[in-house]
This record gives structure tokens, C-alpha cells and sequence, in this order.
């Protein structure tokens, strides 16, 4: 992810008053952030989509006892 601004950049536009340009650089950090939140919920989902979690061995035998 490549932005142009920084938290630096945000605070320099806010002091010198400048809000169009503390608009992009709050939106191109607040964009790349969300992206990169995104990008990890998906790869922890693709993660647990076809490997589902193994059952323990507590849950196993309740499932026998159950059924007995």
C-alpha cells in the first residue's frame, strides 16, 4: 500500500490551515488502513474456509455419549 501522505502530513495541514489538504491526507490514510484490515480478515477467512477447525476430544466423546 502506498499513500502519499503520513500522520505527519495530517497534523502539518491541520496546524497551517490547510483543509483540502488535510482532507486527502485523511482520507488516503484512513483508506489505506481499512484496506490493509480488509486484506487481513481476508486472508484469515480463506484460511479457515477449507480447513475448519479440528474437533477436540472433549467434544468427540460428548457426541458419543449423546448418542448412546
Amino acid at each position: 500500500m502506498s499513500n502519499k501522505y503520513n500522520v505527519t502530513d495530517l497534523i502539518t495541514s491541520a496546524l497551517e490551515q490547510k483543509p483540502l489538504e488535510f482532507e486527502n491526507a485523511f482520507s488516503d490514510i484512513v483508506r489505506d488502513r481499512i484496506a490493509g484490515k480488509i486484506e487481513d480478515r481476508k486472508i484469515e477467512v480463506s484460511k479457515n474456509m477449507f480447513n475448519p477447525p479440528a474437533e477436540t476430544e472433549t467434544e468427540v466423546e460428548a457426541e458419543l455419549e449423546t448418542e448412546e
